[in-house]
């Protein structure tokens, strides 16, 4: 049984000389300080013709040529996203009109429909288009007619409101 207890007294002075080194590395002299680290990431705004509004004006519309689909006027959205080849999504919030790829005016049986000159589709009211800011985004606004609708002079107008959000 001897060597069992020598054994033991044996390990006991090791096992001290450890943790004793261990902490000695602590005490020479050494400070630990915590740096804590924070930061934002965003991404910038997008904005639609550098901010400027999107206003598209019929002028001189022949109230008898209204269903001909002869009253265009291009809405170019050129969209700056910080990063031109960033993925964005562009959505069309609006009243349709007398069908879903109309949208409504405050003159009854008329509308305006939105064509995305890119994909050469029409583009519905509270629908959305996937796209780059590096792309076309023209949007082609053309006056159409409820078909039997006899219309009288005077003003219309029509809002919707567009919005771009990164991918």
């Amino acid at each position: 049984m001897t060597p069992i207890v020598q054994l033991k007294h044996l390990v006991t002075p090791v096992i001290v000389l450890a943790l004793g080194l261990a902490s000695d590395r602590c005490l020479a002299g050494t400070d630990v300080a915590m740096a804590n680290i924070t930061g934002s990431i965003t991404q910038p705004a997008c904005k639609f013709n550098l901010g400027n509004s999107l206003d598209v004006k019929f002028t001189d519309v022949d109230v008898s040529k209204i269903a001909t689909g002869q009253y265009s006027v291009p809405m170019d959205l050129n969209v700056t996203c910080g990063n031109e080849a960033a993925s964005i999504t562009l959505k069309l919030t609006g009243t349709p009109g007398y069908s879903p790829d109309v949208i409504n005016t405050d003159v009854e049986g008329l509308g305006i429909k939105l064509t995305n000159m890119r994909l050469g589709t029409v583009w519905q009211a509270n629908t959305s288009i996937k796209t780059t800011a590096a792309n076309n985004n023209t949007i082609l606004a053309t006056l159409t007619a409820l078909p039997g609708t006899q219309f009288t002079g005077g003003e219309f107008s029509a809002s919707v409101s567009i919005s771009a959000n990164y991918d």
